[in-house]
């Protein structure tokens, strides 16, 4: 690890070899690293504009962050809900379906 402590998984001998080797993948050039911060600006004020042309106030979004939250909950963890037959009926249904296609692909070939 340097002082400056920017390549931390890395010793410095290893940085020094990846650096010689790539060093546009290493370091990218200071003219690459301004179009990144100029694309990253963009997009953010281009989604900004489009929340305003959708009527998207931060109000907006505050009021429905519960709604996320509940959406989110339900994902972790994941949560069969007492709808374990159903799941396991359509996973059965599933894979017959990719073995018939697999059988067919095969006839086909």
């Amino acid at each position: 690890m340097t002082a400056k402590g920017r390549h931390l998984a890395l010793s410095d001998d290893s940085f020094a070899r990846a650096l010689n080797i790539a060093p546009n993948l290493v370091r990218l050039p200071l003219a690459q690293q301004a179009a990144n911060i100029a694309a990253w600006i963009l997009g953010a004020l281009i989604f900004a504009l489009l929340c305003l042309g959708v009527d998207m106030t931060p109000e907006a979004f505050a009021k429905g962050m519960h709604k996320l939250a509940d959406f989110m909950s339900g994902m972790f963890p994941p949560s069969a809900a007492g709808q374990e037959v159903r799941i396991l009926q359509a996973l059965a249904a599933t894979f017959a379906m990719a073995v018939a296609g697999t059988f067919l692909a095969v006839l086909g070939a």
